[in-house]
Formats: structure tokens, C-alpha cells, sequence
């Protein structure tokens, strides 16, 4: 079971972030968040070889966009969740085709940052020049969390059980 809580998973997501190019935290996000979706699937799914080639990068579930649309369709990730990592998947596709260097505070990505959602009423800081990184930072943070708990709600579950001793 992953049975991490989010202050966990927070510290460790700003251990591997802090002091990073605004790149590498969208790239790293997004592919935590990918990492996350195939444990998801993997859990969910019964085990074998057919679960294995579809989850493969070369499966038909073999990257983040089918991944996510894969556990949303399944019931294993909610719409609020599932509308952020579309939105995450977006903002790297941003970063990593970008031609020039870009940053949280351009004008393209604070727009697709908008479209996040968050309560952020407690941590919003007006004056703060890196909202949008904090902002995408909790995103992540709160859609691993979220399948985190969904992962530990299938193992412990009793239809699990019963697929795994097939």
C-alpha cells in the first residue's frame, strides 16, 4: 500500500522541486502525476500480461493522456481531478515545446495555470510573484494525494481480493 498523507507527500514533492528551473517542475510534476495514473491502473487492473502491454508506453494506455482518460472514465479519478491533470499534461506540453525559455509568470502558461483548480483561499498571497508555481505545486500535490488514497481504497477492498486469487 502507498499510505503516505499529504504533508508527506508535499515535503517530498519540494524536496525534488525546490531550487529547479520552472522546466524541470513542470516536467516533474506532470510525470509524478503519470507515474501516479499507471500505479492507479496497475492496482486496479487484474494482473497479467494484458494488463502489462496495455500500461506499456507502446499500450494503448501507455501514456498520461490515455492514462487519464482511462482512470476517469473507471470512476477511479474524480472530474475536479481529472480537469487539473489535463491542465497539468497542457502546462508541460508548453514547457517542453517551447522554443525560448519560459516561466510560470508567462503570459501563455499563467492562463492555462487559471484554468487550475484549487481552494486557495488559505493560500493565496496576492502579492506572491510565484503563485503559479505554488499554485501548480498543490495541484500535483492534491491529485497525488487523491490517487494515493484511491490506490489504498482498491487493495484494501474486497473485490481485489477476490481478482487477485484468480
Amino acid at each position: 500500500m502507498i499510505n503516505r498523507d499529504k504533508d508527506e507527500i508535499e515535503s517530498s514533492m519540494n524536496e525534488i522541486m525546490d531550487g529547479e528551473t520552472d522546466l524541470s517542475c513542470a516536467l516533474l510534476g506532470a510525470s509524478l502525476i503519470d507515474l501516479h495514473l499507471k500505479m492507479l491502473l496497475e492496482k486496479f487492473f487484474i494482473n497479467g500480461k494484458t494488463s502489462e502491454r496495455i500500461l506499456s508506453n507502446t499500450g494503448f494506455a501507455g501514456n498520461s493522456r490515455a492514462r487519464t482518460d482511462l482512470a476517469y472514465v473507471l470512476g477511479l479519478i474524480n472530474k475536479d481531478d481529472y480537469n487539473n491533470i489535463l491542465n497539468v499534461l497542457e502546462i508541460r506540453n508548453v514547457f517542453g515545446h517551447a522554443h525560448t525559455l519560459t516561466s510560470f509568470s508567462s503570459r501563455k502558461i499563467s492562463k492555462l495555470c487559471e484554468k487550475l483548480t484549487i481552494d486557495d483561499s488559505k493560500l493565496r498571497d496576492e502579492t506572491d510573484e510565484e503563485w503559479n508555481l505554488i499554485k501548480f505545486k498543490s495541484v500535483c500535490i492534491i491529485i497525488i494525494v487523491d490517487m494515493d488514497l484511491k490506490i489504498d481504497q482498491i487493495v484494501k477492498s474486497e473485490l481485489f481480493q477476490r481478482v487477485r486469487s484468480w
